[in-house]
């Protein structure tokens, strides 16, 4: 498992998970004040043992600098690497991006027209418009996004301590 922290605005939005490692550096340089810290979690130096800072606020406001851009492993997270028109768990590797207009007929590469869709469906869907049964496609947040890709590898604890400044985020993922 690792630790990862919750990055906050001044507003006390969440912005983004970064690694503990940079997260002590943005307390370590007053860049950022720590909420609060792991308690097990340490970071020793010859003479020192610090504790690693989990929830972190910045003095800047919140500025929507994170393109949401809808790239090919995106709108798997988006989809939990699920089939749209099956309903079929997948890995990578076994999974296709499917745009539901096709591009022959004007379809174009944005959120509200992509799905994941295994091989079979995708050879089966072929040029034909067909809506997906298992996913509604839409255009996910971006911190949204970010949680679903790093919720299964963070530990409990820090899952534990961040899950009161992110609830919305996480009501969403469920």
């Amino acid at each position: 498992m690792k630790i990862y922290s919750l990055l906050l605005d001044k507003t006390y939005k969440p912005l983004t998970l970064i690694d503990y490692k940079k997260s002590f550096l943005l307390e370590y340089t007053e860049r950022a004040t720590a909420i609060e810290y792991h308690p097990y979690a340490v970071i020793r130096s010859t003479y020192k043992t610090y504790k690693v800072p989990i929830v972190l606020k910045t003095n800047a406001l919140s500025k929507t600098f994170y393109k949401n851009i809808p790239t090919r492993y995106n709108v798997y997270v988006r989809d939990n690497f699920t089939c749209g028109y099956c309903g079929k768990v997948c890995d990578d590797s076994e999974i296709t991006v499917d745009h539901i207009v096709p591009v022959s007929k004007g379809g174009k590469w944005t959120w509200d027209n992509l799905v994941t869709a295994c091989e079979a469906c995708n050879a089966k869907k072929s040029d034909n418009i067909i809506m997906p049964v298992y996913i509604k496609p839409h255009k996910p947040q971006y911190f949204t996004l970010l949680l679903k890709e790093h919720i299964k590898k963070m530990d409990e604890t820090t899952l534990n301590i961040i899950k009161p400044y992110c609830q919305h985020y996480l009501k969403e993922i469920s």
